[in-house]
């Protein structure tokens, strides 16, 4: 009998103890014996059953009624993780169904893994790991200040520590720029870091379309990558997406497809899509937002994101958006916060903080070589923008405020020579044009254009004659 056997036979022991008190504490008497008394114990792989046998007078809902699942649970430190049912096959006799803690080879095999970190450590200094594959996707919130970017760094920081580009593969989708920048030109990105908005869709269209691509090369070897791997010659890398500011992306494509007739392949249902089906494919998302609001973390999202981490939030609302309980708006900030895994309860925990020296220094040890992106997503970005930009040059029946509204939806900002293309139909000054329309700054205009003659008034009739095309400095 190895050590981790005796220690399992000695805790089943224990709580054999606690539930026969626990039983004599709430008059739950029992055929065998006054005293209360469990008749067999089952160990299984994954939960333990403790079976009681009843007086022939003991009906089973009062086994219910008196809360025998919570009162064990509270007693042997596993609240809301117990269950009590009838025992099939069994005359009275109802089983009190306990799950056991993990072995010491199961922790082993969680910190080995390349997609594992730690989440945090309690009160107690203990810490919890958790591994992505195993979640498979995560939701984030927090305000400002309390610790959400730090969180990401530790999540990316420590897989950069423990696994190679061949391994793990990074898409980061960034609207704020300043948050995932850092790590550019590490190998393990697919992609230099995405920051606009008409990128960020095309990339995630990109990731459902390599998922499908996926799926059609493990059919053939198993039910998941990590068969695929074992069996096949070529392995996949695991594909980790992070979107950072989760709720200012909804809001500026939501914005767009509002007003404009839109494909169907927004964002909420492209992220969806992907948690749906990516871990079987070894695609995980990581979804953070500091706007946790219902209109933008809808139930769809949070369906497909079963982990959930929490920071300090400003209300309950918020908190409850995130973690579907209170609790949130209570903390404390700098890393203090409730982390929900998938299937399991909440827990305080306080995050481990990877300060910005200790992120260049681990970026700067990871770029070992030179970078080497998916030629399918940079051609899927590029043939994006041009999409966008021959639509509007193409498509004359497009308004100018509509045309403003697929510039703003995608964030693109136009090259001199776009905007001669994008001029109103019918004449007009590329100057004004650009001031009142695409808003990208009257100051490049007038570095594009220039009058011919030596008065600056505008030209009569309000169209380009009269003005000449002149390089932009330093072109």
């Amino acid at each position: 009998m190895d050590a981790g056997q005796k220690v399992e036979d000695a805790k089943m022991t224990d709580y054999t103890t606690t539930i026969s008190n626990t039983l004599t504490a709430l008059k739950i008497n029992t055929k065998t014996a006054t005293n209360a008394e469990i008749t067999e114990t089952i160990q299984g792989k994954r939960f333990s059953v403790y079976e009681i046998k009843l007086n022939e007078s003991f009906v089973l809902t009062k086994a219910k009624r008196s809360n025998l699942a919570e009162q064990v649970g509270f007693a042997i430190g596993k609240p809301d993780a117990v269950r009590v049912n009838a025992v099939a096959g069994k005359e009275y006799t109802i089983g009190i169904e306990i799950p056991n803690d993990p072995t010491p080879e199961d922790n082993e095999k969680k910190i080995r893994s390349n997609t594992s970190f730690i989440v945090g450590e309690d009160i107690r200094k203990k810490s919890t790991i958790a591994d992505i594959t195993e979640m498979p996707h995560l939701l984030v919130g927090g305000t400002t200040g309390s610790g959400k970017s730090v969180f990401i760094n530790a999540i990316i920081t420590t897989i950069l520590k423990k696994s190679s580009y061949k391994e793990v593969q990074f898409l980061m989708i960034d609207p704020k720029v300043t948050e995932l920048t850092p790590y550019e030109g590490i190998p393990h990105l697919l992609c230099p870091v995405v920051t606009e908005t008409h990128k960020a869709i095309a990339s995630l269209n990109w990731a459902a379309e390599e998922m499908d691509r996926r799926y059609n090369l493990i059919k053939n070897h198993g039910r998941n990558i990590e068969e695929y791997n074992a069996t096949s010659g070529d392995p996949m890398s695991k594909i980790i997406i992070i979107i950072d500011e989760f709720a200012d992306l909804m809001m500026t494509a939501n914005k767009g497809r509002n007003k404009l007739d839109a494909d169907d392949n927004g964002l909420e249902s492209l992220v969806a899509r992907i948690a749906q089906k990516g871990r079987a494919a070894g695609m995980h998302l990581i979804v953070a937002t500091q706007y946790p609001k219902a209109d933008i973390i809808t139930g769809v999202i949070k369906a497909n994101l079963p982990s959930r981490v929490a920071f300090s939030m400003p209300a309950k609302v918020n908190s409850n958006v995130i973690l579907g309980a209170a609790g949130a708006e209570a903390l404390l900030g700098k890393g203090d916060m409730l982390f929900k895994p998938i299937g399991g309860r909440i827990e305080r925990l306080q995050g481990l903080y990877v300060s910005d020296d200790d992120v260049e220094g681990i970026v700067s040890e990871a770029k070992t070589g030179s970078t080497q992106y998916d030629k399918g997503l940079l051609e899927a970005l590029e043939n994006e923008k041009k999409q966008v930009v021959e639509t509007m040059t193409e498509e004359y029946r497009l308004t100018i405020s509509a045309r403003k509204e697929i510039l703003k939806r995608y964030g693109i900002r136009l090259t001199h020579e776009q905007m001669w293309q994008l001029a109103p139909i019918g004449g007009g000054s590329p100057i004004i044009y650009d001031d009142m329309y695409l808003k990208t700054g009257f100051c490049q205009g007038t570095l594009f254009c220039r009058p011919v003659s030596q008065g600056m008034g505008d030209p009569s009739g309000g169209n380009v004659e009269g003005y000449e095309r002149v390089k932009p400095l330093g072109a």
